[in-house]
């Protein structure tokens, strides 16, 4: 009756040992982490096969039988053990375990093939004997280890100590979560023992490794739970934390977006005010000319000589003052882009046409592999080429040869282009250079800045409205100056499309490049 009992609670533990290793397996196979979990997996389903080679052992089959089912025991211990240091050393986070392990796996897997030919373990008996523990009668396999099979036992304990060290050296550096396992190991290392010795014919009793195994498989288990549990609610109080932090954040971002409110707002005074000293300055200059030369105009001794200067005067103060109402116009007005297909090389030319200005200093134009034509507005990139070009020629002093100290500088504006990208987009770079007197480094910092200027006679306004019609072809502005060494301002503008990127058109489609190239011929 204890015999079946036996059986049955083995049967149990089958059961168990088969879920439990399903489930770890599983779960590292799921998440990819903590490879002690499929280790301890594989660990419970060995435990499965010893305890099935016991539970068919205490069947009473026939002799046949019999052997087999301690093959299928024997088994499961020899794999069991390896994989018991394989995790003891992975739940102790020991570098490099495999190192250790492939011996370990070795041996294992050299006793298993003696085991599958029986060398390891002889039957005295193929019918269990009665063994009396106390007042209770079990029934006993009597069985003795061969020569190989004492080799065999004596690893396996060896394996379940060293284990058990691991296990308790983890414990006492920190592992909180090592206690339960550990306690499990020590039943387990005890009845492996007992069990090696039993096998050598050293000591009584009945074998009790099943009972150990037992306790190590649940121990870790349980101990899995606890870490589970533990971190289940670590994590609900990071949540919990994040949602408060994320509030505080919410709060935070409130306020910066408020200030930054405040803060546009304000610059926007400021801007107002800045526009408004402008003007006022930029204005009060050719009124109070204008003022003097009409005054002048109403004076019947004026000789019609004066009256000729004066009228010039107020056609220049009043050609002054429309070209600042049209910068100021230009700069507040939005961009809209009206894009087609353009020549880059065309407007440049065009612009160089129209001011004459080959004829009076020297201009060099490069181009640097293919030039592609692109897509953009070429009213504003006219824009931008007439202001840059211009700014280099009022940079160099006008047009023709000037001096610097005693030496002679000629003056020549050199104009480069060539295929580049910016951030993966195909397009152009434009290089425009003088042999001006370059700028000092707070110019160039501020050279971009709506109503900074260096000429008397300027808004400071060409730069910014440059800059915001580069901005709207999606392209990019920079200005490279030294002192005494001339001033190089690049203009990076790309291909695009028919649409702007807004629209959800592709800014380098290869089709828009080779419809780019059939449109326009390209000029070397």
């Amino acid at each position: 009756m204890l015999t079946q009992f036996l059986a049955g609670v083995l049967f149990a533990w089958v059961l168990s040992y088969i879920g439990i290793g399903l489930s770890f397996c599983i779960t590292y196979l799921v998440h990819r982490r903590e490879p002690e979990h499929l280790v301890f997996g594989l660990n419970s389903l060995a435990m499965a096969i010893h305890a099935v080679g016991l539970m068919l052992a205490y069947a009473h089959g026939g002799e046949a039988d019999t052997r087999f089912a301690v093959v299928m025991t024997m088994f499961g211990t020899i794999l069991g053990s390896a994989l018991v240091v394989h995790f003891a050393l992975l739940f102790a986070k020991v570098q490099a375990p495999m190192r250790w392990m492939r011996f370990v796996y070795a041996t294992a897997a050299a006793f298993a093939l003696a085991n599958a030919w029986g060398l390891l373990i002889d039957l005295k008996s193929p019918e269990p004997v009665a063994m009396r523990l106390g007042s209770i009668v079990v029934e006993h396999l009597d069985l003795v280890a061969t020569p190989l099979g004492s080799g065999a036992c004596a690893a396996v304990a060896l394996a379940s100590t060293a284990s058990l060290g691991i296990l308790l050296h983890a414990t006492l550096g920190g592992r909180r979560d090592g206690i339960i396992p550990l306690l499990g190991a020590a039943c387990m290392s005890g009845t492996t023992i007992h069990d090696a010795l039993l096998a050598l014919g050293i000591g009584g009793g009945t074998w009790l490794s099943p009972f150990g195994n037992a306790a190590f498989v649940f121990g870790v288990a349980s101990a899995f739970l606890v870490r589970s549990s533990v971190l289940s609610k670590e994590l609900t109080d990071q949540s919990l934390e994040l949602k408060r932090r994320s509030g505080e954040l919410r709060q935070s971002y409130e306020e910066l977006r408020e200030a930054q409110r405040e803060l546009t707002r304000k610059e926007q005074l400021a801007a107002v005010g800045e526009l408004a000293a402008v003007i006022a300055h930029e204005v009060r200059n050719p009124l109070a000319i204008i003022s003097n030369a009409v005054a002048g105009l109403r004076r019947r001794e004026t000789a019609a000589q004066d009256r000729e200067t004066l009228l010039t005067i107020l056609k220049e103060e009043s050609s002054r003052l429309n070209r600042l109402v049209g910068d100021l116009l230009r700069y507040a007005r939005p961009v809209n882009v009206q894009r087609q297909l353009v020549s880059v090389r065309d407007i440049i030319e065009r612009t160089l046409t129209s001011t004459g200005l080959r004829d009076k200093m020297p201009v060099e134009i490069h181009e640097d592999g293919e030039i592609h034509s692109i897509w953009g507005d070429p009213g504003l990139l006219r824009q931008v080429f007439d202001n840059l070009i211009e700014n280099a020629v009022q940079a160099m002093g006008g047009t023709g040869d000037s001096s610097v100290g005693s030496y002679p500088r000629v003056r020549t504006l050199s104009i480069s282009m060539r295929s580049g990208h910016r951030e993966a987009l195909e397009g152009i770079h434009i290089d425009v250079q003088d042999t001006g007197e370059g700028m000092d480094p707070h110019v160039r910092v501020r050279a971009k800045d709506p109503f900074f200027t260096t000429r008397p006679s300027g808004t400071g306004l060409g730069l910014a409205i440059v800059d915001r019609i580069v901005e709207a072809h999606d392209g990019e502005i920079s200005i490279t100056s030294r002192t005494g060494a001339g001033t190089t301002v690049s203009v990076f503008l790309p291909i695009g499309a028919p649409l702007p990127p807004s629209s959800g058109a592709l800014l380098v489609a290869r089709d828009d490049r080779e419809l780019a190239r059939r449109a326009v011929p390209e000029r070397r």
